[in-house]
């Protein structure tokens, strides 16, 4: 499995301990999403995952929240870093 696939499923679990319902067909789809929309952009990376991951309106922000965290940790830690740049969705 590719750091980021392994990545993408712990964000997914994330997403799940916060109450949002991610499923497995939405976390390949978000893979596919990232694979057309590429790394380089972290707004492009945040609207591909929040287009796969989110089904409902009330969920954009603690999907907001948690995409700002994790990636942050993941970045902050070295090994794992999330796509530079800033998304203009969240301040």
């Amino acid at each position: 499995m590719s750091s980021l696939a392994a990545n993408l499923l712990a964000f997914g679990r994330v997403l799940r301990a916060l109450g949002l319902d991610v499923s497995p067909t939405q976390g390949r789809e978000a893979l596919a999403a990232l694979a057309a929309v590429g790394l380089a952009r972290r707004g492009d990376v945040y609207h591909a995952l929040s287009a796969t991951l989110v089904s409902r309106a009330a969920d954009r922000p603690v999907f907001a929240a948690a995409f700002d965290a994790f990636w942050k940790e993941h970045a902050a830690g070295g090994a794992r870093k999330a796509p530079d740049g800033s998304h203009d969705t969240v301040s």
